[in-house]
């Protein structure tokens, strides 16, 4: 503790003295004890006027940190006896007090005196540093290790610098492995953990990575940051045509092997278009698409930013915002998907896989296309899934999911479960009977053959426009707007022929 306060000391001379530096004849002086005893420091008062020395010499200072009890401890534990230190000598000057008078005391005066800024180079040095420790380390001090980097990020969160030196630095996936920033995104539905930030990193520097919010058709100078992508007022009329028959394909494979209500609720909350809507009648089963939207949990939005502007659901019912938005969804296949990095700049990362990491069916995160007639059109993608890679079960728990998204993160319900209503919708006393139905109404068409049944003047016209749509849906298998018309056309003739 002398040999570093005597370093200190010596870069103000004349300003303070240390007891050993005095003549040896005021050191033997008979009323030395007298002047020692009222002209020098002690314990919390030299403590304070040591802070007064560091406060003054930048070469000190470890960062602008703000830190409780338990993280300053970690901190000591990492950066006290580091060899790094000698790039940060305010880390040994701390350590020294901690150990002669305790964390409190050094927390309370020597603490707050070197916690000033430092320059960005020593910052990103310290990440560098700090991430060879932490692949190095295990147990405790790993912990205290992200700690400090937790710590540091924070200090880095608010640099006026920051977003421009974010591709400078590494930072966690969500499976405790180092990524350069410019090769993770955040908040990306169906992304693998390889390719999504820390949460806890994440929730830090969240003031500093992209995003995209609503825009009203009545404000001229709109940014987004999100890939630089700015929403066009264009014509999406096709893509909505489009989207209600990629919905109609693919959610018909799964009608005989989930209850079909739970599709019907889910499309029930897509807006208003009338096509989705009259998709949802057709899977709405026992039920109807007024008794799915009596059964959704709302809450009217009464809240305002805090610049005290409404927001574009503010105080709207469930219907009323219902009418207010209409979906285009693109069906995605494969096992990689392009999204938006920390840094802004557009990347292919994996997908994670659909039987057991993903979370519902929704892939990277909703955009809103520009407004037209006071109407949000919001851009989602949908992976599309087989009987042959997820259960039924998982499949409707991925609906959930994916409902209970929506609600959240689109129509603004910050807590919303539909645990119970899923549960409602999944009872399953009808479905054996439908499921047997299927079965027979598909594997009949070789029985009436074998009977010669459809010779029957009668029966034949029926029954061959019947089998005349079961074929062109296999046939146009690639053509999903046909395929949808030919499921349509067998249904009818199905009836006809149960008939």
């Amino acid at each position: 503790m002398s040999s570093s306060a005597k370093v200190i000391v010596a870069q103000y001379p004349g300003s303070f003295w240390q007891p050993e530096s005095l003549s040896e004849a005021i050191l033997q002086h008979p009323y030395f004890d007298q002047l020692e005893a009222h002209f020098f420091s002690h314990d919390e008062e030299g403590l304070g006027k040591l802070a007064l020395l560091l406060e003054q010499n930048s070469n000190y200072a470890v960062g602008d940190l703000v830190l409780s009890g338990d993280d300053f401890s970690s901190m000591l534990n990492i950066f006290g006896i580091s060899s790094f230190n000698q790039h940060l000598p305010g880390w040994r000057i701390l350590y020294v007090i901690f150990k002669k008078f305790g964390l409190d005391l050094c927390q309370e005066y020597i603490l707050p005196a070197v916690s000033n800024s430092i320059p960005n180079d020593k910052l990103l040095n310290i990440f560098v540093w700090l991430e060879q420790q932490y692949n190095s380390a295990d147990g405790q001090r790993k912990n205290d290790v992200f700690i400090c980097h937790l710590k540091y990020l924070e200090v880095f969160s608010r640099l006026q610098e920051a977003r421009q030196l974010l591709s400078n630095i590494k930072l966690l996936n969500q499976i405790d492995k180092w990524c350069s920033s410019k090769m993770l995104c955040h908040d990306a539905e169906g992304v693998s953990p390889s390719c999504l930030l820390n949460i806890k990193q994440r929730n830090i520097l969240i003031s500093l990575l992209p995003h995209q919010e609503r825009v009203h058709e009545t404000i001229e100078n709109y940014a987004a940051v999100d890939n630089n992508q700015l929403p066009v007022k264009r014509d999406l009329e096709p893509e909505l045509e489009l989207t209600a028959n990629a919905l109609s394909t693919f959610f018909s494979q799964w009608e005989n092997i989930i209850q079909p209500e739970i599709i019907g609720c889910l499309l029930s909350m897509l807006g208003d278009d009338t096509r989705v809507l009259q998709l949802a009648k057709n899977f709405q089963g026992r039920h109807s698409v007024e008794w799915f939207r009596d059964k959704i949990p709302w809450k009217i939005i009464q809240h305002r930013d805090h610049d005290g502007r409404q927001g574009a659901l503010y105080d709207l019912s469930y219907r009323k915002a219902l009418s207010k938005h209409r979906f285009i969804f693109d069906l995605i296949s494969g096992d990689k998907v392009n999204v938006t990095s920390l840094t802004g700049e557009n990347i292919e990362v994996e997908l994670s896989d659909i039987s057991d990491n993903s979370s519902s069916l929704l892939i990277g995160k909703p955009f809103y296309e520009y407004p037209q007639n006071n109407i949000s059109y919001v851009k989602i993608r949908l992976r599309r899934v087989n009987g042959d890679q997820i259960s039924p079960d998982k499949f409707s728990e991925y609906l959930k999911t994916t409902a209970e998204y929506l609600l959240k993160n689109v129509y603004e319900q910050r807590n919303c479960d539909l645990t119970e209503l899923w549960d409602e919708l999944n009872k399953s006393e009808q479905l054996d009977v439908r499921t047997a139905l299927r079965l027979v109404m598909k594997h009949i068409p070789f029985y009436l053959d074998q009977l010669g049944v459809n010779k029957n003047k009668l029966i034949s016209p029926i029954y061959n426009l019947w089998n005349e749509s079961r074929y062109k849906i296999e046939e146009y298998y690639d053509n999903p707007e046909k395929s949808n018309q030919s499921q349509q056309e067998e249904k009818k003739n199905g009836r006809h022929c149960r008939l």
